[in-house]
């Protein structure tokens, strides 16, 4: 696929009172006025998207306007996870909080731990040398 550089079409990110010709005039440029915008302090965090069709840029910008403005909810904190992890039986149990990955998975009770490792030794069909170590995901 071949891009003509001489004419893109950009749609910018809006701002909190941008309006539609704010974010998409209609207009094409070329990639020599894109570098000239750049240079003009352009950031590429205000740049939604660059298109090579009036309809891709204008379905982009109907996208942008889509949600009305609203910026999407910043993820929520997850609360500290305490329960019991699978660690390797290398892991000393005074190193636990200091592996360099946390857990994949903290099992609700020393149970639920030893039931997944039961089911790994079973897939593996032999001892997966793993220990079951209480975590608290607060103590890292």
């Amino acid at each position: 696929m071949k891009i003509n550089l001489n004419k893109l079409y950009v749609v910018y990110t809006r701002e909190k009172h941008s309006e539609r010709m704010d974010v998409f005039d209609g207009r094409f440029t070329d990639i020599y006025g894109l570098q000239r915008q750049f240079l003009g302090g352009l950031q590429p965090k205000q740049i939604h998207g660059i298109y090579t069709t009036k309809t891709e840029a204008i379905k982009a910008t109907d996208v942008v306007f889509k949600n009305n403005g609203k910026k999407r909810k910043a993820k929520t904190k997850k609360k500290p996870l305490k329960g019991y992890a699978l660690f390797s039986d290398a892991v000393l149990a005074r190193d636990k909080y200091k592996v360099t990955t946390p857990p994949k998975e903290i099992y609700p009770s020393r149970k639920a731990a030893q039931k997944a490792v039961n089911a790994i030794k079973k897939r593996t069909g032999r001892n997966p040398g793993i220990k079951i170590m209480t975590y608290d995901s607060n103590r890292r």
